[in-house]
């Protein structure tokens, strides 16, 4: 739940903007609304007019103010009670609408385990090639993805990048774990299954702390 909150206050994006600007400005008119209120205000006991605290004569009734027809009230102006509760009203649909983009762009997927930020599957997962692209990893986990047992390569190539963190693939069979580091690989690397026995499916797993800018494509043949 942190990580997901920590995503929603730091924001993805355009949206992320919107959604900061538009809290700050909400929680401002909420507390202007609760400064109002408890604001005293001198109000006129024959029309009930809100008047000014130097002004001798209400300017709604035309009576003199004197202590005796005049009070103290705790609260706002209708105008100002208005202003800002319709203020308040707009910067709150303006945040819901911007948290909603927002959370758009935190997918939990069935094939990983962490919380992400902007993540997506950047290519087609298919028989020949997976790739992942995200903006920010917002807890440890891992991606992945499965080779059917009729489509077991001898290599794959892997071309990775992330700005910070770390990137380990698990290549997994049979209960056989074979780690590769692919932090940043430069470049195309071509790595080596030929140890993958045939007719057995394979499990591919990039593991990452927490990390950033993450990239990679896979692909076999």
């Amino acid at each position: 739940m942190r990580f997901i909150f920590k995503s929603l206050i730091f924001g993805v994006g355009a949206y992320g903007i919107v959604l900061k600007v538009s809290l700050v400005f909400t929680i401002f008119g909420v507390v202007l609304l609760i400064l109002g209120r408890r604001r005293h205000n001198l109000v006129c006991k024959t029309c009930v007019n809100h008047v000014g605290s130097k002004v001798k004569c209400c300017s709604k009734c035309g009576v003199p103010l004197t202590d005796k027809n005049t009070a103290n009230t705790v609260g706002m102006s209708k105008k100002v009670k208005v202003i800002g509760s319709l203020a308040t009203a707009i910067m709150l649909c303006v945040f819901g609408v911007s948290l909603f983009a927002v959370i758009q762009n935190i997918t939990i997927g069935n094939l990983a385990t962490g919380v992400y930020s902007g993540y997506h599957p950047l290519y087609v997962q298919n028989e020949s090639m997976w790739g992942v692209e995200c903006d920010s990893t917002l807890s440890e986990g891992s991606f992945r993805h499965l080779i059917e047992a009729d489509n077991i390569p001898n290599s794959i190539d892997v071309n990775s990048s992330c700005s910070s963190g770390t990137l380990i693939l698990n290549v997994e069979q049979n209960g056989t774990i074979k780690s590769y580091e692919i932090s940043n690989t430069n470049g195309e690397q071509q790595l080596d299954l030929s140890w993958l026995g045939q007719g057995y499916e394979v499990q591919l797993s990039v593991e990452h702390t927490l990390a950033k800018d993450i990239n990679f494509v896979i692909s076999w043949s």
